[in-house]
């Protein structure tokens, strides 16, 4: 099938770890004794997916569908959970993983919004964008580079909350080489029935119905806001 669709002495082939022998090793001998070619150039084994700690295999019947994690955590959590993991390693499916991978997707999300459009870009920013793509040219090392985008977040976070006004900076390409550019996209915004629920909860506060308040918070909960208390005011923010 690759040979029929690439051709042969194509880029990178890749596959799961299970199969480096006898799979790929015979796939090499077979097309390097019918066609005096490689295959391919580059092979790219991927450490299996395990659930509670066992190999995800379909004979078992331990399997989580595409479409089921889809359904269930969302894009945004299902990318920086496999990035979470070097490619060639185990990677377990877990709640507990896919909710840090949640609250990573929601730290992101939240310092975009403190960004300044207008802001300055520290020169220190590009220390952190060169250590990043030497983590990514090391083997593809995704969680090494994933731990240096939050490092340059969690000092950009210090300079904001010191008065300083940040702009994106190397964020943006490092959040596209992960497949998460549309963490920073704009937040959609809410509409007039959420914003007089909000009026509300914020009138229930001031007088101290925290009944109320909290009736009204599960309400925008259930409309898909989530309330942010901020310095500024409170905020609806859509749950994603």
């Amino acid at each position: 099938m690759a040979e029929e669709i690439l051709g042969v002495d194509f880029d990178i082939h890749g596959g799961g770890a299970d199969l480096i022998f006898p799979h790929h090793e015979n796939e090499i001998a077979q097309t390097e004794a019918a066609r005096h070619k490689p295959l391919a150039r580059i092979w790219m084994h991927n450490g299996m997916v395990r659930l509670e700690g066992e190999k995800m295999a379909k004979s078992v019947g331990n399997i989580r569908l595409l479409h089921d994690a889809l359904d269930a955590v969302g894009r945004d959590t299902l990318v920086m959970y496999f990035v979470s993991g070097h490619y060639r390693q185990p990677l377990v499916y877990t709640e507990d993983a896919l909710a840090d991978a949640r609250g990573s997707v929601e730290r992101v999300r939240d310092f975009g919004r403190r960004l300044a459009p207008d802001g300055d870009v520290p020169p220190e920013a590009a220390d952190y964008e060169e250590r990043f793509y030497a983590a990514l040219a090391d083997d593809f090392n995704t969680p090494a580079a994933r731990a240096v985008m939050f490092d340059w977040i969690t000092e950009a976070n210090r300079r904001i909350d010191a008065g300083e006004r940040i702009g994106r900076g190397p964020l943006p390409e490092m959040l596209r080489v992960l497949g998460l550019e549309n963490l920073l996209e704009a937040d959609e915004k809410p509409d007039d029935d959420a914003l007089k629920l909000l009026d509300e909860r914020e009138s229930a506060r001031e007088a101290k119905d925290f009944a109320t308040a909290d009736a009204r918070r599960d309400e925008l909960a259930a409309r898909g806001w989530i309330v942010r208390d901020t310095a500024d005011g409170p905020q609806l923010v859509r749950r994603r």
